[in-house]
């Protein structure tokens, strides 16, 4: 069964305004456009199975979007620097990754969504043994204080 709740505003499969985390799945190459450019389109999908489209034109003036997007999708320097926009290929080095889109609606027909921004997912630092400059916190067996308090048979006299 197909519920209609699944259908919102006309969404269909595709992500909501806002910021997701999605992704690439797969890429299409698009064009001639009206003034006769080509493009990459990039498929992204939630973990909801909703998905949108990053577009990225290969123009000399229009490049820099598809290396900041392959740059959020965590290529390095030196990889992106090997990437040749005019090969297939190079475009399947983003299938896989990993990144955050905004999505909003399209200003010449605010009836369907693009993604106009795009992040690198933050990865967390590894967690690392404490050294002499690394406060050391209580353990479970230590009694916890907030501050301001005074732990009982303290020496100190709040006043």
């Amino acid at each position: 069964m197909r519920s209609l709740s699944s259908y919102n505003e006309g969404s269909g499969n595709w992500l909501p305004d806002g910021w997701h985390r999605v992704t690439v799945t797969g890429y299409d190459m698009t064009g001639p456009s009206k003034v006769g450019n080509y493009g990459v389109e990039f498929e992204v999908v939630n973990h909801n199975q909703l998905k949108q489209r990053v577009t990225c034109w290969l123009t000399d003036k229009a490049l820099w979007r598809l290396n900041w997007f392959a740059a959020a999708c965590g290529l390095s320097e030196d990889e992106r620097d090997n990437y040749d926009v005019d090969d297939n290929g190079s475009h399947r080095l983003l299938i896989g990754r990993e990144v955050k889109v905004l999505v909003a609606r399209k200003m010449s027909d605010p009836k369907y969504g693009e993604v106009v921004d795009f992040q690198k997912i933050a990865i967390s630092p590894t967690p690392q043994e404490p050294t002499a400059s690394t406060p050391l916190t209580a353990t479970a067996s230590e009694p916890q204080y907030k501050i301001g308090h005074t732990p009982p048979n303290s020496d100190r006299m709040p006043f």
